[in-house]
């Protein structure tokens, strides 16, 4: 084989790997598109709001009406969009109530905390311990803390989790957490909440 054949040669076959290389790198770049696509829609559905009612009608004797509530949260992570969730009470009695609510139970990555008689566990600590010991931060509140007759009001669930929080090693902590509980527990929510919400009557 002469020069020139042998440069043709060197020629094609660089041509062939060069095609086969790009070949390999679009499928990778499909393969990784198309991962990142189904699991970014996995998480997009457990961040829809489920809007709930609960209608309010006191009788004659009656001073306080209690509702149990459960929210589920599919999936938490660094970044993710904000969570809302939330609960509507129209009041179709005569009189005016106030509204207010107790943290009944929660679990958090598959660690549930239960409020106790004994007073061991209140709504209190589970409040403050939402509020402190995660990254992600979980706010509960009433659009109206008074309902009038004739009404529509809506208890709020917020969770969000900024991308930085500020300390990177919690970060890394609770995000590693989250994610390796994600993916042994699929069908879970990664937060469960259970709340006692109560409309207690205005004496007119």
């Amino acid at each position: 084989m002469n020069n020139t054949a042998l440069k043709r040669t060197v020629k094609v076959i660089r041509k062939k790997i060069k095609l086969v290389s790009l070949f390999l790198l679009l499928l990778t770049f499909s393969i990784n598109a198309f991962a990142w696509f189904v699991y970014a829609t996995k998480v997009d559905s457990g961040i829809n709001a489920h809007v709930r009612a609960w209608n309010v009608n006191f009788r004659v004797g009656d001073n306080q009406i209690v509702e149990y509530i459960n929210f589920d949260v599919s999936d938490i992570y660094p970044g993710m969009t904000t969570y809302t969730d939330s609960v509507k009470v129209s009041n179709i009695g005569e009189s005016s109530a106030t509204l207010s609510y107790e943290i009944v139970s929660v679990s958090i990555l598959g660690e549930e905390y239960v409020v106790d008689e004994n007073g061991v566990i209140t709504s209190n600590d589970l409040i403050n311990s939402l509020i402190n010991d995660y990254p992600f931060k979980i706010s509960i509140n009433a659009s109206n803390p008074v309902i009038a007759p004739n009404t529509e009001e809506s208890f709020n669930l917020t969770v969000y989790w900024p991308f930085e929080s500020g300390d990177d090693d919690i970060d890394t902590y609770w995000g590693t957490k989250a994610y390796d509980y994600h993916e042994l527990n699929p069908d879970n929510p990664s937060i469960k909440l259970k709340l006692k919400i109560s409309a207690t009557q205005i004496s007119n």
